[in-house]
């Protein structure tokens, strides 16, 4: 005589090994769109310092409201302070930068802001106003000046 197999509640292997495979395609096609979106707001958040730090430099030049630096002439580079929106004034050549952490995100190949500051440096002369993301600032004559800049 033939014993009745009684039927269990649960799931088979197969259809476990079913769920997960398609939980897995899920992530695999989410994940790097996911990360292009952080990526993308990362890269945003650089371009928006740039330009309100631009529109800073511009603001303190065309009122003539440059602060002075420590040799009591009206200083032309800074430091973009993104915390609380000020320049800082660069000093006579060197600057403690402990206070201001680094703060550039963008992780794009093209700019390459990540833990770098972003530099303001007024020209007086002319009323040009250029911009650099970099751990620290060498001088005027820095080969990378307003190089690595975000699109607008």
């Amino acid at each position: 005589m033939r014993k009745k197999v009684r039927s269990q509640p649960g799931f088979t292997l197969i259809e476990m090994l079913l769920v997960v495979a398609v939980i897995v395609i899920l992530l695999a096609i989410s994940i790097p769109a996911v990360m292009g979106a952080v990526d993308n707001a990362r890269h945003e958040a650089d371009a928006k310092a740039e330009r309100a730090a631009m529109a800073l430099a511009n603001g303190l030049l065309q009122t003539n409201s440059l602060p002075n630096g420590v040799d009591g002439k009206p200083a032309f580079q800074f430091l973009y302070d993104p915390e609380n929106g000020k320049l800082v004034v660069r000093d006579s050549g060197s600057m403690d930068l402990t206070p201001y952490p680094p703060y550039g995100q963008c992780r794009k190949a093209e700019h390459n802001h990540t833990g770098k500051r972003l530099w303001v440096q007024v020209q007086t002369e002319s009323g040009k106003i250029d911009l650099l993301w970099a751990e620290k600032l060498g001088g005027t004559s820095e080969p990378n000046w307003n190089k690595n800049l975000c699109d607008p």
